[in-house]
């Protein structure tokens, strides 16, 4: 018998009126198992919690503990498990795994999902390389719209990777061509290592090599939303390029090893939506967007949940919301750019006009002493020169416009968010940029120039 196969439950067993019928994976807390329901004749997903390395399968079925020392362990962790059910069946949306029944048997507990035929992201990635532009929007939209109902509910996935997104078929592939699956509905599965916000213990946290934020390569930490908002940013980043991200440890010795999306994949989605996943991949979760609506708001310039895609009731985000028209922008840069659409000349000439506006009005920043203070209605312009060392501080004081325009690609920091220039762009600073902003070169020697206006 295949070794994998040895501790699983074997085919023709029933738990109840289920049949099981073969293995599907298995991970370090549990085996999924396709089984078949007698009741409803439908096939079925079937997840049992089972730690590896800590319990035995008996010949009654039954779990069997190795040391007895681990009992109060063991209990601890089915009642987690069972918490994660009750949890999952509580929501209602396309990428969020349904778990339709609990079941408490064989000394172990098991919860009974919708069988989902596709396959996973990792195994497209493996077969088709990478994911399309415009399946990665779609992707990105679900999923981030799903994870917004999972915090809100305080629960933290903590392993989010391409192995644990499901991607059904498409509802017209009668064949069950696995090559023709629907991208648009991605679903989130094994929330196994998923834990509450508010536990304060420290905990075992799980490393996904590629995919795990650097705060979970130790067990002091304590999850949140920072933690799965840098592995689902971690997943985008290798959707699109089909390759596995350098791992946080490795950035953090080597910021090079990861190039930035937004200059990676320049061009080919919106720059709003690869600034927000390079946003996301910051190493340190205090550079992080704090929350899932951050994210969306970044990306499509909404944070309001999508009815479309969910039936739980979700508080709409209401401290960065953005006009709804930017999130048809960045869609319509894909548009525009896959049908070879003539207006898009004449949409990248209304934003350099705007641009152009920006300038001529300018914004507040000084990096000298307070008393380069400059007159109500004065623009200036003030040049710097950046390496890629360290922040380099620049003291905001009272503004009203300004904008940053670089000769090659620089960062700039206001606190946890984080911005991206690119060579030869501007960028209009956010009117809340209050206190110091940072700036931070990611190509050598920069030169900055920088266009203010006070506002006394």
């Amino acid at each position: 018998m295949d070794k994998e196969l040895l501790d699983s439950l074997p085919a023709g067993y029933h738990l109840g009126n289920y049949e099981i019928l073969k293995q599907l994976g298995r991970g370090g807390f549990g085996i999924t198992y396709l089984a078949y329901d007698h009741d409803l004749n439908t096939e079925v997903a079937i997840k049992e919690f089972f730690p590896f390395g800590k319990t035995i399968r008996g010949d009654d079925m039954h779990l069997l503990l190795r040391s007895a020392d681990d009992a109060e362990m063991y209990t601890s962790q089915v009642e987690r498990f069972i918490e994660e059910a009750r949890a999952l069946a509580q929501f209602n949306h396309q990428s969020i795994v349904s778990v339709r029944r609990l079941l408490e048997l064989n000394d172990t507990a098991y919860f009974v999902m919708d069988f989902v035929k596709g396959g996973t992201l990792g195994e497209y990635i493996e077969t088709h390389t990478k994911v399309a532009p415009k399946d990665a929007i779609k992707m990105a939209r679900s999923l981030v719209d799903g994870l917004m109902v999972v915090h809100e509910a305080g629960i933290v996935h903590r392993d989010i990777k391409p192995d644990n997104i499901l991607l059904p078929l498409l509802k017209s592939n009668d064949n069950n061509d696995k090559d023709n699956i629907d991208l648009s509905r991605p679903i989130l599965i094994d929330f196994g290592t998923a834990r509450q916000t508010n536990e304060n213990m420290s905990a075992t946290n799980y490393v996904s090599m590629g995919f795990a934020p650097i705060e979970q390569y130790t067990s002091r930490s304590v999850p949140d939303a920072r933690s799965d908002i840098y592995a689902l940013c971690a997943v985008l980043y290798a959707a699109l390029s089909g390759e596995v991200p350098a791992d946080a440890n490795t950035r953090q010795l080597e910021p090079e090893s990861l190039q930035p999306a937004a200059k990676r994949f320049k061009g080919k989605l919106p720059a709003q939506f690869l600034d927000a996943i390079d946003h996301g991949l910051s190493i340190y979760p205090n550079d992080r967007p704090n929350s899932m609506a951050d994210i969306k708001v970044a990306m499509f310039g909404t944070a309001s949940p999508d009815k479309n895609l969910s039936n739980a009731p979700l508080e709409q985000d209401k401290t960065a919301i953005q006009d709804s028209k930017s999130d048809l922008v960045g869609h319509g840069d894909i548009e525009a750019e896959e049908s070879g659409d003539k207006s898009k000349p004449l949409i990248y000439a209304a934003i350099a006009a705007t641009i152009a506006i920006i300038g001529i009005c300018g914004y507040v920043i000084f990096s000298g002493p307070s008393s380069n203070v400059v007159r109500k209605d004065a623009t200036i312009t003030q040049t710097l020169v950046i390496n890629n060392q360290d922040w380099q501080a620049l003291t905001v004081e009272s503004r009203d416009i300004q904008t940053i325009s670089a000769d090659g690609s620089i960062r700039l920091r206001s606190g946890s968010d984080l911005y991206f220039i690119e060579n030869g762009q501007s960028l209009k600073i956010p009117s809340d940029a209050t206190g110091k902003l940072e700036l931070k070169s990611i190509d050598g020697s920069v030169n900055v120039e920088i266009k203010s206006t006070a506002t006394k």
